[in-house]
């Protein structure tokens, strides 16, 4: 198991290096900027997981500056999309970790050498991480719907 964890570990940490350039500067390119349409608080990922206040920034006198969305309702805007966003990423890691365990599951089949207990043991997590898979997927589906039907007018 350490050696499992040194290994994702070290994934985790080369993907970070090859995406912090971009991320360290914290601005976009201008002529990137000007054609994807984009403004500068566009704010780029890592591994796929974004910001909590993605689709509520504004640029204001060349900052970015988080606002709450016009409309009778606008707390209420901006408290599901804070929700969204930080489900999204749960779900993500959660998804994450699923494969992780699927492949050291898998690992513990293989390597198993036809010892019962170890080949029941790659079978409890492997079956263990794609139940985990499964239900992490049914609660952003559901949590989704659960916002659909509220938000909806």
């Amino acid at each position: 198991m350490k050696r499992f964890l040194v290994f994702l570990a070290a994934v985790f940490t080369s993907f970070s290096l090859i995406s912090a350039p971009a991320m360290a500067t914290g601005e976009e390119d201008e002529t990137e900027n000007e054609t994807t349409g984009t403004n500068m608080c566009t704010t780029g990922s890592f591994l796929g997981f974004v910001p909590w206040y993605r689709g509520l920034t504004e640029e204001r006198n060349g900052k970015c500056e988080i606002t709450t969305p016009d409309g009778g309702d606008g707390i209420t805007k901006l408290v599901v999309t804070i929700i969204l966003n930080v489900t999204a990423d749960l779900s993500l890691a959660v998804g994450y970790l699923a494969i992780g365990f699927i492949v050291y599951g898998g690992y513990l089949y293989i390597m198993a050498s036809g010892d019962p207990s170890k080949v029941a043991k790659g079978k409890k997590t492997l079956q263990a991480a794609i139940i985990g898979a499964v239900i992490a997927i049914m609660a952003s589906v559901i949590m989704n719907l659960i916002v659909a039907t509220l938000i909806a007018p």
